[in-house]
């Protein structure tokens, strides 16, 4: 007995090792090597490398985790200088950088009626050129705009410069994430098919998407929350929300975790938080600019939806034209509803309160007209803090997402998003019905251990 224990561990340990080694490797290799346009090789590389972070996931040991997350960072650091090859967004960062070290208002003018109205320098010509946006102005927020201020100023004309400097901004707050999912979660594994996924390692470590930093700072504030400092956690959530505007949409659930004598001033402070930000760039008509390139994405942009994607079929063939002037903030209004419903249930309830925001946030995913792979991203934090796990088969499914690019066109394909929805939509009807059968049908399938925390 005692040498088939010994087996046992020395076959996990063994399993675990290979599951980090092909999690890891495939992921850096789609970081330094693999283009967007070369669709076989991104979907082949993510389907081991999720192979790999499963196999972690199952076969290693608690006390283990923290060695794994630690050796992922210092192996994610080979990729510290590598440009990103699924997203360009980087570039518009380093020009709202540029344009705030020139004392600008980077939300005061587009950028090609910058380029057009002065001499500009060799290095904002080589990112002008890079931009995928250059007639739209700016969408990030104030908070966001001083980071990239900051990293220009630190490297102002080196493009290699700059994107170390982004990947330590990443690093930092990956470490401050980590520092608090740990006191958070009673289950430490799950970091590991978190941290250590391959779209964690490309879409936000690899394409700079600030989602990273937007829930570092949500899960400060939940930490100063289960202390009780009320202070300290509104603060917190103030910066969140200051740097991806969509995760306002989890204020009603975070307000239940507060008591009702402490509710108003939290949510004072917040929005004093959220509010001081916009300070930095007067006057305030320069965000209109803004807020017209976020219509955009109601009114204008469409790409890999799912519900407005069946109406705007339903559009072109009843009308003969595509309806997302009307339908977008249509869907945007039903999803504020839905978001509505369910905060009244987690408020009648007092319960699962996660489960109810991660079901708001999925219900206004599936009605948006562009649902980009990094959108998902608050959905695996609210996944991981409500015990669901279908947001990490939709994290895994994106990758298909980007078989929609070509060299010379965007060209979605109809069984692609087909796909990637049906198996997001089956997901999330398996799991809601297992969790209703209860303990019963877990200890029966043997499932029980995925769910434990």
């Amino acid at each position: 007995m005692p040498n088939t224990l010994h087996k046992m561990k020395l076959n996990d340990r063994f399993f675990s090792l290979i599951g980090f080694v092909l999690a890891l490797s495939s992921s850096i290799f789609l970081l330094l090597f693999v283009d967007r346009t070369s669709h076989l090789l991104l979907v082949s590389l993510n389907v081991l490398g999720w192979i790999g972070t499963i196999t972690l996931f199952r076969f290693a040991k608690e006390k283990d985790v923290l060695f794994f997350l630690m050796l992922g960072i210092a192996i994610k650091l080979l990729g510290i200088t590598s440009t990103p090859r699924l997203s360009d967004d980087v570039y518009r960062f380093m020009w709202d950088g540029n344009e705030i070290s020139k004392s600008e208002n980077p939300y005061k003018s587009l950028p090609s009626e910058v380029m057009a109205s002065q001499t500009q320098s060799a290095f904002q010509a080589k990112i002008y050129n890079k931009l995928n946006s250059p007639n739209y102005y700016t969408v990030y927020p104030p908070l966001n705009q001083l980071m990239f201020g900051l990293v220009h100023k630190l490297s102002p004309k080196n493009i290699e410069s700059q994107l170390v400097g982004f990947r330590i901004y990443f690093i930092l707050f990956e470490l401050l994430l980590i520092f608090c999912l740990w006191k958070i979660l009673p289950n430490k594994k799950v970091l590991l098919l978190l941290l250590l996924s391959p779209f964690w390692t490309i879409e936000l470590f690899g394409n700079f998407h600030f989602e990273l930093i937007e829930i570092s700072f949500l899960l400060c504030s939940l930490l100063f929350i289960h202390k009780e400092k009320w202070l300290s956690s509104a603060v917190f959530f103030g910066l969140a929300t200051s740097v991806k505007f969509h995760l306002l949409l989890v204020v009603p659930f975070i307000l239940l975790l507060v008591p009702h004598r402490k509710k108003l001033v939290f949510f004072l402070i917040s929005a004093g938080v959220f509010g001081s930000w916009f300070f930095a760039f007067l006057p305030f008509h320069h965000y209109q600019n803004m807020l017209e390139s976020v219509q955009l994405f109601i009114k204008t942009f469409e790409f890999n939806a799912s519900v407005f994607y069946a109406i705007r079929w339903v559009g072109f063939t009843a009308i003969g034209y595509d309806i997302i002037q009307k339908a977008g903030p249509i869907l945007s209004l039903i999803a504020m509803v839905l978001i509505t419903v369910f905060w009244w249930k987690a408020n009648s309830t007092k319960q699962n309160i996660w489960a109810y925001a991660l079901f708001g946030y999925t219900a206004y995913l599936f009605l948006a007209p562009v649902v980009h792979p990094w959108y998902i991203t608050p959905l695996l934090i609210l996944g991981v803090l409500s015990n669901y796990y279908y947001p990490f088969i939709w994290a895994f499914i994106s990758i298909l997402s980007y078989t929609a690019y070509f060299p010379d066109k965007v060209d979605e394909s109809a069984l692609g998003i087909a796909v990637e929805y049906f198996l997001v939509y089956g997901a999330l009807i398996f799991e809601v019905w297992l969790k209703q059968k209860g303990n019963h049908f877990l200890e029966k399938s043997n499932l029980r251990s995925l769910y434990q925390s």
